[in-house]
């Protein structure tokens, strides 16, 4: 009797203890909202412009495979008469005119034509193919020749960058573009896309789904992972954390290449977008925001 009168206050005791946590449990308000973000960035279209020890290297390097090369007569490369034996024979001029004024004169020559179409002289080389190509017979080859003769390179300044469209991706194309997106507010406007964590869902998953909301389905993206490359906390101002039922928010960054498409906005979310370099990130961002993913772009 006595063994049934104990169990029977532990049972008691037990319950009331239950009652208790599930109380304070639900009194207490959540501490951090789990928020992910995707960080969209455009990968270099074209390589940068080499710098001046680059050009001197490749320049230095290319002159020393010419003057090592074994000599043979242009007959063995080009058929006698044709459109590229006398481009060779212009080039040849050119610089045998550059070897008599030594080394500095060939090495800045050298220098101008490491990442261009060619030699400073193959302008005047494509003039003269295309002039005597004009006045042959005009047949397919020729037609084909003249193309060659008068092939020019796209340039790397687009249209874009000369208008300074931040929404255009044809833009910095030997640069990295990363896609920001303003809220409508006053502080701390300007972010990487990003959204609340919902049930058991997966935190890339999150980020993905909120790219989509926030920004069209009109991307073709490409997510590099599951796991978070970073991490950032900061607090909520106090209407929001009242709104939101949370003090601070803790962002886990994934990131993702785009291939293709563009940013379709939801108004009713967001205000504003642009694709930035990394350099000009700062102008948008906060302090410690940058602080917390510069070095992880």
């Amino acid at each position: 009797m006595l063994c049934s009168q104990v169990l029977r206050n532990c049972r008691s005791i037990s319950k009331a203890h239950c009652r208790f946590l599930s109380t304070a449990q639900e009194s207490q308000p959540a501490t951090g909202r789990v928020v992910a973000s995707l960080i969209v960035q455009r990968k270099p279209v074209i390589l940068p412009e080499l710098n001046k020890f680059e050009r001197t290297y490749y320049a230095y390097r290319d002159e020393l495979a010419r003057r090592e090369a074994a000599p043979f007569a242009s007959e063995f490369y080009f058929k006698k008469g044709s459109t590229s034996e006398k481009e060779w024979n212009q080039r040849q001029k050119h610089y045998q005119s550059l070897l008599k004024k030594g080394w500095s004169a060939l090495l800045a020559d050298a220098e101008k034509s490491v990442g261009t179409a060619g030699l400073a002289a193959d302008s005047t080389a494509s003039e003269s193919a295309s002039a005597t190509t004009t006045s042959s017979t005009a047949d397919g080859s020729n037609s084909a020749a003249k193309d060659d003769a008068t092939y020019k390179a796209a340039p790397r300044i687009t249209q874009a960058d000369k208008d300074g469209d931040l929404k255009s991706l044809d833009r910095a194309l030997d640069q990295s573009l990363y896609l920001l997106v303003k809220k409508p507010r006053q502080e701390n406007a300007w972010q990487f896309p990003q959204g609340g964590h919902e049930g058991l869902e997966f935190l890339h998953r999150t980020a993905l789904r909120e790219l989509a909301e926030e920004c069209g389905t009109n991307m073709d993206v490409w997510a590099l992972g599951r796991g978070p490359v970073g991490h950032y906390s900061y607090k909520f101002p106090a209407d929001h954390a009242a709104k939101v039922k949370a003090e601070s928010a803790k962002v886990f960054f994934f990131k993702a290449y785009i291939f293709a498409g563009q940013v379709e906005l939801n108004k009713k979310e967001l205000s504003d977008f642009v694709w930035v370099t990394k350099d000009e990130i700062p102008k948008y961002v906060s302090k410690d925001y940058w602080n917390a993913v510069q070095d992880i772009l």
